[in-house]
């Protein structure tokens, strides 16, 4: 019994080592923004999250959405571990590892979800929802490869929404092969605050929130943001340069001024209104305001999003029997316009194999008000045995443009 205990130890040792101590960020607070999958870590396009044994790992988040990368070498395998509620690792059952593999020249991904939560000790658990619903992109050099991955909710309610939340965050380049990792081995993750707006270098008694009418922008149209600032005249504050970072950056405005004068009450505004051109990839970008002045710049940003000019959001209402004894899911169809004018258009949508839309397929619609909205109901009948998460693809036509939402739901058998 001896040995094989000293044998089991040892085995043990060596798979905790990946995830031995603290894991230090370089910043707790983390900005929405959207990157490409592409496996190129380009100009403002990551967050940086740290830098571990010369492995340079990156995070940011998005409602419903968490990313992270890394580069590392090519004989490593990137496990990104995502304590969603940020409970600690072997809590609860909202722990989520990623992992990806470059073998033979190709990334190989896989999802695992940990079961904190039974009595016997925590086991690993499949999770194909939202291993089909994962989205990555990898390229490799001489001797390291970058990986990016983007793990998407698939309305399972584990992955934030909004800012606000804390969720624990670790990103590590391991020598095993991750399949190989026991359920019950500790990770130490860090805790990150999601937050749309971050401010840094501010002087004592400074205090700075942005306004927005809205946060989302259609490309094309024009997104006025403005900078509120509290403070005192006394204090070294020159000019501020406002701009968009990343991809945004070449395809809106950069504007210098001298900083305003505070008023009475001590505030000082300062409007950013740019337009963003028409051919602007979507996703979450970071709008920049650098003050000069100090000895070290104060740099505040906020998070805005770049949509389509049409927004679908999906809600089941009912899973019934009709008349005829079919299942029938039953769902509201939200359309939300993005965009200043009047938008006329038609969704189209397409199911999984045996399903069928009885309701509100290829229907056409108008939304009359300035980023207004309607409501279609759309009733799909699924197979009596349909059990698992399965894409739901709802396609809009607007003005010659086709705008392609995918939707995930997750649907039980009946028992018995």
């Amino acid at each position: 019994m001896f040995v094989p205990i000293l044998l089991a130890a040892s085995l043990a040792t060596i798979q905790e080592r990946p995830f031995q101590g603290a894991f230090k960020v370089d910043q707790p607070l983390r900005l929405a923004l959207t990157p490409k999958l592409d496996g190129k870590i380009e100009h403002e396009e990551w967050e940086a999250l740290a830098d571990v044994d010369g492995v340079k790992s990156y995070f940011e988040w998005e409602p419903n959405v968490v990313h992270a990368a890394a580069t590392l070498p090519l004989d490593r395998s990137f496990v990104a571990s995502f304590d969603l509620r940020g409970d600690g690792w072997l809590n609860g059952d909202d722990n989520i590892q990623v992992a990806v593999r470059f073998v033979e020249g190709q990334a190989k991904a896989t999802v695992k979800r940990l079961d904190g939560t039974r009595r016997d000790g925590p086991i690993w658990m499949d999770a194909p929802g939202l291993a089909d619903a994962l989205k990555y992109g990898a390229s490799s050099g001489d001797d390291s490869w970058t990986v990016e991955v983007s793990l998407v909710d698939v309305r399972t309610g584990l992955i934030p929404t909004s800012n606000g939340n804390t969720v624990g965050v670790r990103v590590d380049a391991i020598e095993p092969d991750p399949e190989t990792l026991d359920a019950f081995l500790p990770r130490a993750t860090a805790p990150v605050n999601l937050v749309f707006d971050l401010g840094t270098g501010l002087l004592e008694g400074m205090k700075w929130k942005p306004e927005l009418k809205f946060r989302r922008v259609a490309p094309g149209e024009e997104i006025p943001v403005r900078l509120n600032f509290e403070g005192k005249d006394e204090m070294p504050l020159e000019r501020i340069e406002l701009r968009s970072e990343g991809f945004l950056e070449k395809r809106s405005m950069t504007t210098a001024l001298p900083f305003p004068k505070f008023d009475r009450k001590g505030r000082a505004f300062v409007d950013y209104k740019t337009m963003v051109a028409s051919d602007a990839d979507s996703g979450w970008r970071v709008v920049r305001g650098t003050v000069s002045g100090p000895s070290s710049p104060i740099v505040v940003r906020t998070s805005v999003v770049v949509s389509p000019i049409v927004s679908v959001d999906l809600t089941r209402v009912r899973d019934e029997k009709n008349k005829a004894g079919a299942r029938v899911l039953k769902f509201s169809l939200y359309l939300i316009s993005n965009s200043r004018n009047r938008l006329d258009g038609v969704t189209r949508i397409v199911t999984p194999d045996r399903w069928k839309i009885l309701a509100g397929d290829d229907k056409g619609f108008v939304i009359y008000q300035a980023r207004g909205s309607v409501r279609r109901v759309i009733e799909a009948q699924i197979p009596d045995d349909a059990n698992g998460t399965f894409p739901f693809r709802v396609t809009v036509t607007v003005g010659g443009r086709e705008i392609e939402h995918t939707h995930w739901i997750t649907v039980k058998a009946p028992k018995g």
